[in-house]
């Protein structure tokens, strides 16, 4: 709610968000509100905290001092199999999971750049490599789109947001939003 509010009330040129293949509210509906107010939009979290990088397995842990850790381990495992229904976007075109992952956030209207986490120079040159490959197409953003509407064909319990979901009427009467 706030997020949309900032939009819609503060002006703002320029925003960022978490945004990916696997977290895609609410940021589509802050990219939804941005066309009548003219924001821009730095990506966050572009490969879901790594799981879109293609590094993971179902026996990779994490150290405590990593963020991940914390994380049930049902996100690791349910991530691994949302994972194995993209295999579409990298058969047969040359491109990694990671770079699939990077052209997907900038296929939004109003993306001005995704700011991938860089660990080393071999995840650097792959990233920077994204841009040398053609936008996803309609029929990959009308596949993407189904998938992520069916969670990627795997059942747990949805996203839990702090406050009203954008989607609940109340969320707009209390921020008296538009």
């Amino acid at each position: 709610m706030e997020g949309l509010a900032a939009i819609q009330e503060r002006n703002l040129t320029e925003m960022q968000v978490i945004y990916n293949l696997f977290e895609q509210d609410p940021a589509r509906d802050f990219f939804a509100a941005a066309r009548d107010n003219d924001t821009g939009f730095l990506i966050r979290v572009p490969h879901s905290s790594g799981l879109l990088e293609g590094r993971y397995t179902a026996e990779t842990t994490f150290p405590r001092s990593d963020l991940r850790s914390h994380r049930p381990r049902s996100w690791l495992l349910n991530g691994l199999k949302k994972l194995e229904s993209l295999k579409f976007l990298t058969e047969g075109r040359g491109w990694t999971i990671g770079q699939a992952a990077l052209r997907f956030t900038v296929a939004a209207h109003a993306v001005a750049s995704s700011l991938p986490n860089i660990y080393d120079d071999e995840q650097l040159v792959e990233f920077a490599g994204a841009s040398d490959y053609p936008d996803l197409t309609a029929d990959d953003l009308s596949k993407l789109e189904a998938l992520y509407a069916g969670n990627f064909g795997v059942e747990e319990p949805p996203m839990q947001f702090k406050g009203l979901p954008v989607t609940d009427p109340r969320a707009h009467e209390v921020l008296g939003l538009r």
